[in-house]
């Protein structure tokens, strides 16, 4: 890396943001109870030093320049360039191993699992009336939800897929079989004439309209595949764009994306009655509704291209001295943020996501207290028991806090010697001067030290004890080591293009950072050792973080274990020689029961590079295989 790369980089920004800020006369100050506006570059001229560093840094990291920090983007590789310079200058010690024996790197490199681009893709339908060959990125989308390969049914509208919702609402009974059939799924949940949630009370949606949990109810009926289809008339700007990839949810059948027009052209040509799909989704609003259009048969087909991609943590060491050395905090907070949206958007894929809150204003408060903390190290007295402390950037938390979960299960000094994490996730949007800290009771003598800080902070801090939250602190409550987060509450725009520099309270970030190198500080000198006294790890998701790589056959029923539909091709199973029609009986010794969930359930339990001894059956013989498995794509 350049070592003057970051610099100029820095000092190209701050003219540019000296020249545009002055234009920008319609810009609110967050700060100012009044209301009253004025140009953005006097308010910053205004605020004392530390203000002006958040700006600087806030406009940087949220900038096109960094491409919405997506891993893998040359974006993220400036952000991470970022990020080590700041370290760097801030005398951070080089912390991770490196493959260099006896070498030190500020980069944790870790697999982050496989990009897939999709080839060969097609949808055609013969209906009885018509040969239907739809076009690919305008009528339709193989995502990366399902498994590749070819598949070829009858079309079945299944409704929203739902399967126990309010007042006993259910899109089919549970005995409805769907082998040998291709789904028609509507997008979201029943909806009102407005095309808003009947169920959720509000403008989102609930958990019944998520992938996963259609994904889920579908799996019971084993589709040759799903068709998900944009729902016509919904309240949600999502309707307007296909879906291209995503985090894989299952094996068991590929699952294609269909545009509201597309789908509407469908239904029309193969119903006998001469309904549109709107009509369709109105009948699926009132009540379950299940149509097999018998004179229709869908082809559909597609190949994934796989290939292993790396991300990699920023992290550097500032050393302790005297009897707490050897003891380490973390302070942390995920560099990682959406691109373009192409996963895990509110508002969908096509615009820039930049991040200025999630989480570009906790990577920052990351960076300032590096430098704050490493100048409070050297001031004070030499004899000053102090622990050592680990500050690092987190990629990959937004696809399921990757980074930091890596970073747990392959700590660069003992995870038993971490005593306290300090976590960051939004803390740019402080309203009302409100913020807070959770996290209190997960250790013993936290209660202590943050009580008093907050209550003579600037700010209006609420402290709760338990760790709420789904972000980087759940991987280390994982391992029992206590945490601390700091937050400023979540807002509509918050996984949208909205998320922009020009919303964040400078100064109300700032005013956390502060608080925070004062409890920070106070850890680091605290005499006791934290003991974890609560877990509350909770998950981000339920599905494992792994990939096997094959398709259960659920009709081939065999008491020994899962018999293997479809292998796929390149994945963990293939490259051990597992094949179809293999009956998988146990995985590293533990005995397998027959269905997925068995199986599932194991490989909840596992991490991507870990190896499982795989006996199986094989023509009525036993044959042992050993798997390397692969993260989870997305």
């Amino acid at each position: 890396m350049n070592p003057h790369f970051s610099r100029c980089m820095t000092l190209i920004f701050a003219m540019l943001v000296t020249i545009t800020a002055q234009a920008q006369d319609a810009m609110k100050s967050a700060a100012d109870d009044a209301q009253q506006k004025q140009p953005l570059g006097q308010v910053i001229r205004d605020k004392d030093r530390a203000v002006q560093t958040f700006d600087e840094h806030i406009v940087i990291l949220s900038s096109p320049f960094m491409e919405g920090r997506l891993p893998g983007t040359a974006g993220m590789e400036r952000a991470k360039d970022y990020m080590q310079e700041h370290f760097e200058a801030s005398g951070l010690m080089t912390v991770f191993p490196t493959e260099q024996e006896g070498e030190l790197s500020y980069r944790q490199v870790f697999p982050l699992g496989v990009s897939g681009t999709m080839v060969d893709q097609s949808l055609v339908a013969e209906t009885g009336k018509a040969r239907m060959e739809f076009e690919l990125g305008s009528d339709f989308q193989m995502t990366g939800m399902g498994s590749d390969g070819d598949a070829s049914g009858q079309l079945v509208f299944v409704g929203y897929a739902v399967g126990d919702g309010p007042d006993g609402y259910m899109s089919f009974d549970e005995d409805l079989d769907l082998e040998g059939k291709i789904a028609l799924v509507l997008r979201f949940e029943p909806m009102d004439g407005e095309g808003r949630s009947l169920w959720s009370g509000s403008n989102d949606w609930t958990d019944a309209a998520t992938f996963m949990n259609k994904i889920s109810q579908l799996e019971k009926l084993g589709p040759e595949a799903v068709i998900l289809v944009n729902t016509p008339g919904a309240d949600d700007p999502r309707i307007r764009s296909l879906i291209k990839s995503s985090g894989q949810d299952t094996d068991e059948f590929p699952f294609f994306h269909m545009s509201t027009d597309a789908a509407d052209r469908l239904v029309r040509s193969a119903d006998r009655d001469g309904r549109t799909l709107m009509d369709l989704r109105r009948m699926a609003d009132e009540q379950g509704t299940v149509i097999s259009f018998d004179d229709t048969v869908v082809s559909l087909g597609g190949t994934m291209v796989n290939e292993q991609i790396e991300a990699e943590n920023v992290g550097g060491l500032l050393s302790g001295r005297g009897e707490l050395a050897d003891q380490y905090i973390v302070i942390g907070g995920h560099l990682d943020h959406l691109g373009m949206g192409e996963f895990g958007s509110r508002e969908g894929p096509g615009k820039l996501h930049p991040g200025a809150d999630d989480n570009a204003s906790g990577s920052i408060a990351v960076l300032m207290l590096a430098d704050s903390l490493a100048q409070s190290y050297e001031d004070l007295p030499e004899d000053q028991d102090l622990r050592s402390i680990i500050f690092i950037g987190f990629s990959a938390e937004e696809s399921g806090l990757n980074g930091s979960r890596w970073y747990a299960d392959n700590p660069p000094r003992d995870i038993e010697d971490h005593v306290l994490m300090i976590n960051f996730d939004m803390i740019g949007r402080v309203r009302d001067n409100k913020a807070s800290i959770s996290g209190t009771g997960t250790g013993t003598g936290l209660g202590g030290i943050v009580d008093p800080i907050a209550e003579k902070s600037e700010l209006d801090i609420t402290v709760r004890g338990n760790a709420g939250g789904g972000s980087d602190h759940i991987s280390f409550l994982r391992k029992q080591v206590p945490i601390l987060s700091g937050g400023s509450g979540g807002h509509a725009d918050y996984h949208t293009s909205k998320d922009t520099s020009d919303m964040i309270n400078r100064e109300g970030a700032a005013d956390i950072i502060d608080t925070f190198h004062e409890i920070a500080l106070a850890a680091a000198m605290h005499p006791e050792r934290f003991e974890f006294t609560q877990g509350q790890s909770q998950q981000r998701n339920t599905r494992p973080s792994v990939r096997l790589g094959v398709r259960i056959n659920r009709d081939a029923e065999n008491e020994n274990g899962v018999t293997i539909r479809s292998v796929a091709e390149g994945g963990p199973a293939a490259q051990a020689g597992i094949m179809a029609g293999d009956v998988i009986t146990s995985w590293n010794g533990e005995k397998i029961p027959a269905g997925t969930r068995g199986l599932q359930r194991l490989m909840m339990n596992a991490k991507p590079g870990d190896t499982v001894e795989i006996l199986l059956l094989r023509d009525g013989r036993e044959e042992s295989v050993t798997v390397t498995l692969q993260a989870r794509p997305g």
